[in-house]
């Protein structure tokens, strides 16, 4: 894995949530990016990081659950025989 895949990496992470850190790796490779003039988008995420830092959060939603009362799973409310 690539330098720039690992701290796109990390940068994916932590929009999820994760207690990572890509600033460091983010300022080491910011200077070598801003010289190419051809970018992987491992690359674009890491020129980017600084403008959408924390801008964007990944949510995950369940749907509701709908759950049964107690007494149907213990058999109370069945017929008896």
């Amino acid at each position: 894995m690539r330098a720039a895949e690992f701290a796109s990496l990390l940068i994916f992470l932590e929009k999820l949530g994760m207690p990572v850190d890509p600033h460091p790796f983010v300022q080491l490779l910011l200077p070598k990016i801003k010289r190419s003039k051809l970018l992987t988008g491992h690359e674009l995420h890491i020129l980017w990081y600084h403008k959408e830092h924390h801008k964007s959060a990944i949510e995950f939603l369940a749907p509701a659950i709908r759950r049964a009362p107690i007494s149907t799973l213990r058999g109370d409310s069945l017929p008896s025989p």
